[in-house]
């Protein structure tokens, strides 16, 4: 669910702003990010427990995961 993909993406994004090892985690980092932006809801924003549809309503607490995620993928550097 995306509670454990948003914290993996934590993981991954410090990892990556802590070690600046770009071989081996600049990319594995991008593509968790580039995988939560694309499941955020296309309309309203936010996200669910799995990528939402248009009729989906987004739930505070796992778009607060997400936004935490993007926080640190800024924070590496990370687009």
């Amino acid at each position: 669910a995306f509670y454990a993909h948003a914290m993996a993406t934590i993981a991954l994004c410090e990892a990556l702003a802590m070690t600046k090892d770009d071989r081996g985690l600049r990319s594995p980092a991008q593509k968790a990010v580039d995988y939560l932006l694309s499941s955020q809801h296309p309309q309203n924003g936010g996200w669910k427990y799995r990528p939402i549809s248009k009729t989906m309503v987004g739930d505070l607490s796992v778009t607060g995961w997400a936004l935490m995620a993007l926080h640190t993928a800024r924070m590496a550097g990370l687009k």
